[in-house]
């Protein structure tokens, strides 16, 4: 995202926050542009715990429930999803409609550019839509392996057991994590 979108985004997301009667406060602002940030330069969506590091490098007084109550704003009017990658905790991710599908690595995390998403979004509208169902902005998840991973030897037996539980070694090293 250039700068000037980036602006522009900022500048929609809280004139909605505003519309919506939530308050304007520095703090919610400091939030929205690291979210944006984090999400546009990670190939991982940020985790809570991972926003709340860059925030708090700005702003030490923020804490993590000001960190949840904005995010939790910011899912309701639609900017972004929650997305569960079986962590025990939530990424963020940033909409780009009402139906975002996000392929993610299971081993490092890495979030992985779908070919012809609007083709599949359409076809789960059509789907849905011989019913007479509506559907909610929403985004779905499905898990693999990426290409690097698989080339680094990685295999489905490689994985950590559990639902759906990802970001297995290869990640912490690289987030700094010791492994023992």
């Amino acid at each position: 995202m250039n700068e000037e979108r980036f602006k522009a985004k900022k500048e929609e997301i809280m004139a909605a926050i505003k519309e919506s009667g939530f308050r304007m406060t520095r703090q919610r602002d400091l939030i929205v542009a690291t979210v944006l940030e984090r999400i546009e330069k990670e190939d991982v969506a940020p985790g809570m715990q991972e926003i709340l590091t860059s925030v708090q490098e700005l702003d030490p007084s923020i804490g993590m429930a000001t960190i949840y109550r904005t995010v939790e704003v910011l899912s309701k009017l639609g900017f972004i999803s929650l997305i569960d990658q079986g962590e025990g905790f939530n990424r963020v991710t940033l909409n780009q409609g009402d139906i975002t599908i996000h392929a993610f690595c299971r081993n490092c995390g890495k979030s992985v550019s779908i070919p012809n998403e609007k083709d599949l979004v359409d076809s789960i509208r059509e789907l849905t839509l011989c019913d007479k169902f509506t559907l909610l902005p929403q985004a779905f998840r499905i898990c693999g392996i990426c290409d690097d991973c698989r080339n680094e030897g990685v295999s489905l037996e490689d994985l950590p057991p559990g639902r759906g539980r990802g970001m297995g070694r290869r990640c912490r090293r690289r987030r700094g994590y010791r492994e023992d």
